[in-house]
Formats: C-alpha cells, sequence, structure tokens
C-alpha cells in the first residue's frame, strides 16, 4: 500500500521539478551567447523554449521546392507505341500470360523472401495491362 503512493508522490513531484527548468542566455564578454540553467550575475534574460516538432523533416524548404519543380508526374511518362496491331496484341498477350503465372505463384505459395517481389510484379503487370491493353 506504502509503495503505490510513494511512487505516485515521486512522480508528481520529478513533473513539478521538470516543468519549472527554465533556460538563461546570457552574454559573455567577447560579446557571445551563453545559456546555461541558473539566472546571470550581469541580469540576462530568460528564454521560453518551444516543444520540439512532432515530425522530422531530412528536406529544408528550398530543397523541398526543387525536388517539387524536378519530379515528373506518372501521367508523362512515355506510353509503350509499337509499330502495328499485332505488336500490341503479342505483348498485351504476353502480359497477361506473365500476370497469370504471376497471380498463380501467388495463390499456390511461395517462399517469404520472394512475396514482396512477387507482389510487386503482380502489381506492375497489372497496371500496364490496364494502362496499355484494355
Amino acid at each position: 500500500m506504502k509503495v503505490p503512493i510513494l511512487t505516485m508522490c515521486v512522480c508528481t513531484l520529478l513533473s513539478a521539478v521538470c516543468d519549472g527548468a527554465q533556460i538563461y542566455r546570457c552574454d559573455d564578454p567577447s560579446g557571445q551567447p551563453r545559456f546555461q540553467q541558473i539566472p546571470c550575475e550581469a541580469g540576462g534574460e530568460a528564454v521560453q523554449l518551444s516543444p520540439p516538432a512532432a515530425r522530422w523533416d531530412p528536406l529544408r524548404p528550398g530543397e523541398r521546392q526543387l525536388l517539387k519543380e524536378r519530379a515528373r508526374p506518372a501521367d508523362r511518362r512515355k506510353a509503350v507505341k509499337p509499330r502495328d496491331s499485332k505488336a500490341v496484341e503479342r505483348r498485351c498477350w504476353n502480359k497477361r500470360k506473365r500476370l497469370e503465372a504471376v497471380s498463380a505463384k501467388l495463390r499456390r505459395g511461395y517462399k517469404p523472401a520472394q512475396g514482396e517481389r512477387l507482389r510487386r510484379q503482380r502489381d506492375n503487370l497489372d497496371e500496364f495491362v490496364r494502362r496499355y491493353c484494355d
């Protein structure tokens, strides 16, 4: 009975101590800023810290903008344009045949290391058939 009450009191006290922490900005004699936890002798100012951002972004805003400008939308990809309709039919037949083989392999079973590759292959073939053969 005493242990849970004692634990709760300690946690409450620790949270109160952490909430009251303050950072002070002081200038040293050379003019460089120095940050410390105790007030300055020469009358430094208290600094309020904002909580850290919830997400981390590896790109700076300028880099992000550059990537957006250079990115090519998927619709601008070159379409497959074979020379004649027989070539189109043959290519589509081959893609459908491969799609069936991959789907059959997924239904039959596969080793764990093959799963991601087979699903990616199935998705790519399915997209090709939908886009160019229908």
